[in-house]
């Protein structure tokens, strides 16, 4: 029986390569399930489930979740700070689509608290008007730390003020956004520190 399974999953595996491979450009994710008899006492068997080995086939070429993985190390962890809810889980859900780690906080001084205690942010994109502290004092307060002045800071404003923006840039801002915040803001800024 061990023997029909492996055939069995070994041909499905092979023929959707094949397949992959001859009209390739796509990417397949393939779960493949191998159900495995053993006995587990003299006078009863059972199955088994091993667990999913999972492929991704792309123009023929079989990679492996561990490549995948690696891949996966160049995700960001990026603070989003906005004391708007709505606009904080719209940026959060443009950053997560984009396969990023996001870390949401609602002002500038629990955005502070945080990266006292979480080292690892790539990078901060953060709203400009807020109560308490403005994204401006935020930029300025990250840029005169000398622990946190390499982290890249991105400003978002539903207001185009050129004044503005000049100022955020010139203070250190890696970037000026004005809302609503559209992918492909996301990905240029993102690229950018990658």
């Amino acid at each position: 029986m061990l023997e029909i399974c492996f055939f069995y999953s070994l041909s499905l595996f092979l023929f959707i390569l094949v397949l992959s491979s001859r009209w390739g450009g796509g990417v397949l994710y393939l779960p493949f399930v191998s159900q495995i008899l053993y006995p587990s006492s003299a006078s009863s068997r059972r199955l088994r489930l091993l667990p999913w080995l999972l492929f991704r086939i792309e123009g023929g070429i079989v990679m492996s979740l561990s490549r995948e993985r690696e891949e996966a190390g160049r995700e960001l962890h990026v603070l989003a700070v906005d004391d708007s809810s709505v606009d904080l889980a719209v940026i959060a859900m443009l950053l997560r689509s984009s396969k990023h780690r996001v870390t949401t906080v609602d002002s500038g001084k629990r955005a502070l608290e945080l990266l006292d205690l979480e080292p690892n942010v790539n990078m901060i994109i953060t709203d400009y008007w807020m109560p308490e502290m403005t994204g401006y004092d935020l930029l300025k307060k990250i840029k005169e730390s000398s622990a946190l002045k390499e982290i890249p800071v991105v400003i978002m404003s539903s207001e185009n003020v050129p004044n503005r923006i000049n100022r955020c840039l010139e203070e250190g801002a890696e970037d000026f956004l004005l809302k609503p915040v559209r992918p492909s803001d996301v990905s240029r800024v993102c690229s950018r520190v990658i």
